[in-house]
């Protein structure tokens, strides 16, 4: 919607063609025997394929949950602003071309995942093992590849191809 003033340097243009996410089971299912591993790096690329979607990004995330009940330490809110919290360092002329994961030391890479235009489903899983949890999303289409823009700018969905969100002002189905 064009509120997001935060950036390196910001604000973040409006999108005309970001689509809104939808949960998928099978992207979830396979997030979720990944985060089984108790392993903090990305699996293998074709691991995540499946019949409906052949490019699938990921992102993770363990957090030290020593001493939270087993309740508060998968606390699913925090983790998307975590990785949504990047913003501060994605500089708002990077929107019209993806450079890189990274802008100098500083990770932008989960940010710019999260709100790929092309990206339309998601599906997450979580695991607390010793006193650490780890967060595990995985959406397609495929965020973060290179010299394509990370979405429209524009009037908030004004570019839609299917048509606006009905839930969602400013996105597009």
């Amino acid at each position: 919607m064009g509120f997001e003033e935060r950036g390196s340097p910001g604000p973040q243009p409006s999108a005309a063609n970001m689509k809104e996410l939808t949960w998928d089971n099978e992207l979830a299912e396979l997030a979720q025997a990944w985060a089984n591993q108790c392993s903090f790096s990305h699996d293998d690329y074709k691991s995540r394929q499946t019949c409906a979607h052949s490019a699938i990004g990921q992102n993770l995330l363990i957090k030290d949950v020593t001493g939270k009940k087993i309740s508060d330490a998968i606390d699913w809110p925090l983790v998307v602003h975590e990785w949504y919290n990047e913003v501060v360092f994605h500089p708002k002329s990077w929107v019209q071309q993806f450079t890189s994961l990274h802008n100098g030391k500083d990770a932008i890479g989960h940010y710019t995942q999260l709100v790929w235009a092309d990206t339309n489903k998601i599906g997450c899983g979580a695991v607390r093992f010793d006193n650490q949890a780890l967060f595990v999303c995985n959406y397609a289409a495929e965020g973060n590849l290179k010299e394509q823009p990370v979405y429209q700018e524009g009037k908030p969905a004004s570019a839609c191809t299917a048509g606006p969100s009905s839930f969602y002002p400013g996105l597009c189905k």
